[in-house]
């Protein structure tokens, strides 16, 4: 409505112009439709179609209807199709918005409520702070370190029954290390281009968190170091038993991918040195399924509590109990 008050405003400057022509055409009482092209303020020229008669007493121009009928120009149509493309995108992005704004509110309840939501066997048990594991007994620990969990995992272990887990041969460590006393594996998993590409959570960049956010590969990052290590006061000591140690060994042992010979695939590269190996995993991570989903999936397969689910570092560290 808007811009048809203005088209009257402006018909009615040139309506003088057109009088003379209109009466020299029109006899009087004669009804005739007849079409002027007019520049419109904003740029687009109008098509206006009127009907005109003269009126027999007055002798005056009489309108009948003076929109009767509005046609556009060529251009002023594309500038309509271009003014609703633009509408119907501004409309799509509101949408999108809204939708990703409820998105992230339903997924910021999933974290806070299945995260507090604990599940699983039974609470897993502290060491002491000097405590060697009884026979059928195995020491672990859970470390965080602001945003991420691994597992510490001593590099041999001997069960009740004679066997024995050697992480050292599925994850050779460096000639310097091989003979460690009290050799510890820090285990972890995660999005290998993160893992590979920020040593410290002082080189993050944004690119590479947006891009480790939307997913992709994974790796399991290997640290060698000393047992004594897992004494941080971001750690928990745990004890396992010897059942529960197999089962979260073997759920670590199933990330790993393989090659033909049925070994681990080691990834080469990284800003590490030769303490830290990387190898491929099968999963996939994601902003559902992350470092710390990880961690507590294989807690959960041991049959220890854990969150039931949870992306963050605080819910996996907050189940498990505190040094005593």
């Amino acid at each position: 409505m808007r811009e048809e008050e203005a088209l009257r405003v402006l018909f009615a400057s040139e309506y003088g112009a057109l009088r003379d022509h209109i009466r020299a055409v029109l006899e009087n009482g004669e009804e005739r439709s007849w079409e002027h092209e007019i520049q419109t303020p904003s740029g687009p020229r109008m098509v206006l179609h009127r009907r005109t008669r003269i009126d027999e007493a007055s002798s005056q121009i009489e309108l009948l209807s003076p929109f009767d009928r509005m046609e556009r120009s060529d251009y002023a149509k594309r500038m309509d199709g271009l003014s609703l493309f633009l509408r119907g995108a501004r409309r799509i992005v509101r949408l999108l918005g809204a939708f990703c704004g409820m998105a992230a509110l339903l997924y910021a309840l999933a974290v806070v409520l299945l995260g507090f939501w604990t599940t699983g066997g039974e609470t897993a048990q502290s060491t002491g702070s000097d405590e060697l594991p009884e026979p059928g007994r195995v020491n672990i620990a859970v470390c965080g370190g602001g945003a991420h969990t691994d597992f510490v995992l001593p590099g041999r272990v001997v069960y009740a029954d004679g066997t024995e887990r050697n992480w050292t041969a599925l994850f050779p460590p460096p000639a310097r290390y091989a003979r460690v006393p009290g050799l510890a594996l820090f285990v972890g998993w995660g999005q290998k281009d993160f893992f590979m590409q920020v040593p410290s959570w002082a080189e993050l960049r944004p690119g590479i968190a947006l891009r480790a956010l939307a997913g992709g590969p994974s790796a399991l990052r290997v640290i060698y170091g000393a047992a004594d290590m897992a004494k941080d006061p971001e750690c928990r000591e745990l004890t396992l038993s010897d059942a529960q140690y197999r089962t979260l060994a073997a759920y670590i042992e199933s990330e790993l991918a393989r090659d033909a010979a049925g070994k681990p695939v080691s990834v080469p590269g990284g800003l590490y040195g030769d303490q830290v190996a990387f190898y491929e995993g099968k999963s996939r991570f994601s902003a559902f399924a992350t470092c710390n989903t990880w961690t507590a999936e294989a807690l959960k397969a041991a049959g220890l509590r854990a969150p039931v689910w949870t992306p963050l570092e605080y819910f996996v560290m907050r189940a498990l109990p505190e040094g005593r």
